[in-house]
């Protein structure tokens, strides 16, 4: 049986591949080079480089092998007290580096709209829990383009 797998063209030039309520990664299409650039997304959110193909079909299908090798579940997200109000928090994105900057003037506002929030920011479902726990940082995949991340910040 084949995963629930969508494509959501963004642009002309960009598609967005979800694996059920996940985004595993985006396609950027070069006209000009007659190419398709895969960047993989695992379930903690953190980005991966796969290598280029000619095709968003065989793009996808690349997407795809990578997402089977993990475990995709919700994050767990909660919300915290600031003097601004509450801040939606996820430990998960906060060890992949994405930025959530959601802040809400109420709790009963946070608690409406965070997970949606979440998921809208991070391309991940969430769920609100007292104590959240992150996931385990994310190994590249094996199809992964190697890369020299010492010099990155």
């Amino acid at each position: 049986m084949l995963p629930n797998v969508v494509a959501q063209r963004r642009d002309p030039y960009r598609t967005r591949i979800l694996y059920g309520d996940h985004v595993i990664g985006v396609l950027t299409e070069h006209p000009e080079h007659n190419r398709v650039g895969v960047f993989f997304r695992g379930p903690t959110g953190r980005g991966f480089r796969l290598p280029d193909c000619h095709t968003v079909s065989s793009g996808t299908a690349s997407l795809i092998v990578a997402a089977l090798s993990y475990h995709y579940q919700p994050h767990q997200i909660t919300l915290r007290t600031t003097d601004e109000g509450f801040v939606l928090w996820c430990p998960t994105c906060h060890g992949a580096g994405i930025r959530l900057g959601q802040c809400y003037s109420t709790k009963q506002a946070g608690l409406d709209r965070a997970a949606a929030d979440h998921a809208s920011v991070a391309g991940h479902p969430a769920v609100l829990v007292d104590r959240p726990q992150a996931f385990p940082p994310d190994v590249a995949p094996d199809n992964a383009v190697a890369t020299d991340e010492t010099s990155t910040p």
